[in-house]
């Protein structure tokens, strides 16, 4: 397959004109000049009689040229060439010798001269300046610069002892000349008795504390939060004392910008089931109030379903007695925060009560649960509708029944939202896969005591433990996240179908207004086929044999 960019490029092969062809450094400085034919110029000019008999030379070639022309019979022999040129060099070499010789007369004859004279020149005659400095012009130059001076000037010689002194004085001197100080006792006062050594040993225990107090490398968390400046002032100034934390308020739905009581139904109803529509479209989702998409998400969301009510005005005053916007109401954010967190808490729950069902009907004892769970961890084989000894043995990937009757949880509130996004739900599905892993996880030696049903209430762990479903199994979500969003459209209408027929079964706890509407269909459905079939058999009973099971 051509691609775009290969599409692109044919066709449009052309040749660049010779203007904007570069020209090569040969180009630009033309052809050479061709070479001398004599050496007949010297430094008072051209020779004549050199260049004299040159031009006859030629002369009588160009001669011979046209008397012969190109279709003469002339015979003509290299070797005549060959003779002619070794005449030229050997007249040649002969000029050379000739010109060495009255060189060396002429510098003779210099020699002479200075040998002859009384007084030898300033520079002598014979000398060559060289260009390059030898080694020994490399040495440094002399220097300009004053010598310093060993000694002060304008002192007298000897006059360090004078100044100094003997260094080298006899003790005796030294006792006589110095004056004994004697310092006067005072009777009492507050050091007057010696310390007990009970007393030391305290003193000495308490600054050692101090130090290791001090050079402590415990790191201490510190949390800002916002505060008043100007409260923190007004109550300082009216008890005198510094002023103490305030307890962070608790939004509550009271406290949302709602006209009358009926629009607490449209935001649980409309508002609140979008956002958890949107939420199950989203990788992050044990940070999802940090989205960027959140807050303009459930701006529009408000703006969509409450804005457009006659008796809800588009301005209101917050806690501060500012005006602003109503779909800018703190509150909004505040509660539909709170909600989210709730909702994955929930998920939580359903995870772990899908898995504590599981093991009660297929284990008896806790050597068995965890027997039961280790093959449910195995190489993630709870995650598969058939689980095989090996992932590429199994089938129905993310159609496990734990799997499915916790992403029916998520359903209740997607099936009846009014807005619903474009995006499918893998980062719900995610989540109910992470529920369903910490709760293996959880009960990886057996069923907790403090999930068993005939524990009392009173005795059980409060909600933030060391298994909560927290932030902590973030990186198992986005694990999962990244293999569910592969799956294929027609692999997602499986999942929906298995997890809808979970739907009836979910408590009603945090459940979504779809499941109060499956239900009475259900109830509905239940009493057309007892009328038509006399009754005996319940709708359960009829969906037992499609009941996926994870292993065998």
């Amino acid at each position: 397959m051509t691609s775009h960019m290969s599409t692109r490029r044919q066709g449009r092969t052309q040749v660049a004109p010779d203007s904007l062809i570069p020209k090569t450094q040969q180009e630009i400085l033309g052809p050479k000049s061709p070479p001398l034919l004599d050496d007949s110029l010297t430094k008072n000019g051209p020779d004549t009689e050199k260049q004299a008999e040159i031009d006859a030379i030629i002369n009588d070639a160009d001669d011979l040229a046209m008397s012969s022309g190109p279709d003469s019979n002339v015979d003509v022999d290299d070797a005549d060439f060959a003779d002619n040129e070794d005449e030229e060099v050997k007249r040649l070499e002969e000029e050379l010798k000739k010109a060495k010789n009255r060189k060396a007369i002429k510098f003779s004859v210099r020699q002479d001269i200075n040998t002859m004279r009384v007084n030898a020149p300033s520079t002598p005659v014979g000398k060559l300046t060289r260009k390059r400095p030898n080694s020994e012009s490399k040495t440094k130059p002399l220097s300009t610069k004053r010598a310093k001076q060993a000694d002060i000037g304008g002192l007298i010689a000897n006059w360090k002892p004078l100044v100094y002194g003997n260094k080298t004085l006899s003790t005796s001197a030294l006792h006589e000349d110095s004056t004994e100080i004697e310092f006067e006792e005072i009777a009492g006062g507050e050091f007057e008795q010696d310390v007990v050594k009970e007393v030391m040993d305290a003193e000495r225990a308490g600054k050692s504390h101090k130090n290791e107090a001090h050079t402590s490398k415990e790191v201490v968390e510190v949390k800002l939060e916002p505060a008043d400046v100007n409260e923190i002032a007004n109550e300082e100034r009216e008890t005198g004392k510094p002023a103490q934390p305030k307890p962070r308020a608790t939004v509550k739905v009271s406290d949302l910008p709602f006209g009358l009581a009926s629009d607490r139904n449209i935001w649980n109803s409309a508002v609140q089931s979008s956002l958890i529509e949107w939420s199950g479209s989203r990788a992050q989702q044990f940070s999802l109030g940090s989205d960027p998409e959140f807050r303009p998400t459930l701006r529009n969301l408000w703006n969509e379903h409450l804005a457009i009510l006659p008796h809800l005005l588009p301005n209101t005053i917050d806690a501060k007695g500012q005006t602003i916007l109503r779909c800018d109401h703190p509150a909004i954010n505040s509660q539909a925060q709170t909600q989210i967190r709730n909702y994955r808490s929930k998920v939580g729950q359903r995870g772990l009560q899908a898995v504590i069902g599981y093991l009660q009907a297929n284990a008896k004892g806790a050597e068995a649960e965890k027997q039961l769970v280790v093959q449910l961890r195995h190489k993630d084989s709870f995650i598969y509708e058939k689980p095989g000894s090996m992932p590429a043995s199994s089938t129905g990937a993310f159609r496990g029944a734990l799997i499915m009757r916790t992403f029916a949880f998520y359903l209740t509130w997607a099936l009846d939202a009014p807005t619903i996004g474009e995006k499918l739900p893998a980062g719900a599905l995610a989540l109910a896969t992470t529920a369903v892993y910490r709760a293996l996880d959880v009960c990886k030696n057996g069923i907790p005591a403090s999930d068993q049903k005939t524990m009392p209430v009173s005795t059980r762990p409060g909600r933030n433990t060391p298994d909560s479903f927290n932030e902590e199994w973030a990186p198992s979500c986005q694990r999962f996240y990244n293999l569910i969003i592969k799956l294929k459209d027609d692999k997602w209408d499986l999942i929906f179908a298995a997890s809808e027929g979970y739907i009836p079964d979910l408590p009603n706890a945090g459940a979504g207004p779809a499941l109060k509407r499956i239900r009475a269909e259900a109830a509905a459905q239940l009493g057309h086929w007892q009328g038509s079939l006399g009754g005996g058999r319940t709708a359960r009973t009829e969906d037992e044999g499609e009941t996926i099971i994870l292993s065998d």
